[in-house]
Order: C-alpha cells, then structure tokens, then sequence
C-alpha cells in the first residue's frame, strides 16, 4: 500500500472571496491571509484514493473579523454534470461556525 501526502504554505497577498461573515451576517469579501494545502493519496495498482484539504486564515473586508476556512474534497464524492463530466464534491466548514442568528429570550 502507497501513502503520499504533500503541504504547501503560502501567504496569499490579492486573493478575495465571498465567504459569509459572523458578524455581518451575509456574504461578503473576505482577504484570504493565509493558506495551507494538503493534499494525499492512498492506495495500491488496483485501487487508490485521492484527497485536498485547503486551509485558510480569512479576513472580512468589512468588519475586519478574522476567520478560519476548510475546503476539502476526495476522489470518491462526486457527480456527473449535463455533459457527463466530472464534478467533485468540495465541502466547506468555517470557525466560528456560520449557524445563524440568535435571539435572546427573557421573561
């Protein structure tokens, strides 16, 4: 059986994207700061598995708030698209989760 896991660090300078904000409560651009990828594979000559975990340390260009992102995504889940490509499955997870708003209940 064959393990390989790669990473690589990089500071990320222009790199902006739409996240949703815990503070702003809605999407907005965030400043990726900071980045780790990692990547893997698993297997032998008859069967392998791939895998991406993307980590980020994100900034809201809004309020400022400083978030941390997961992407990640495997060579098992995936779907065919209309045109019968590809498309993989990437599942992504931000701390502090996004879970809503909450209100307060007194009596």
């Amino acid at each position: 059986m064959t393990k390989e896991i790669s990473a690589r660090l990089g500071l990320e300078t222009d790199l902006e994207k739409t996240i949703s904000c815990i503070k702003c409560v809605g999407k907005t651009s965030h400043e990726v700061l900071a980045v780790i990828d990692v990547r893997g594979n698993d297997g032998d000559q008859d069967y392998s598995m791939s895998w991406h975990s993307g980590h980020e340390i994100i900034k809201c260009l809004g309020c400022k708030s400083i978030s941390y992102r997961v992407v990640s995504s495997n060579s098992e889940d995936y779907y065919h698209d209309e045109n019968d490509e590809i498309i993989y499955v990437e599942t992504e997870n931000l701390y502090p989760p996004r879970i809503g708003v909450f209100v307060c209940l007194t009596d």
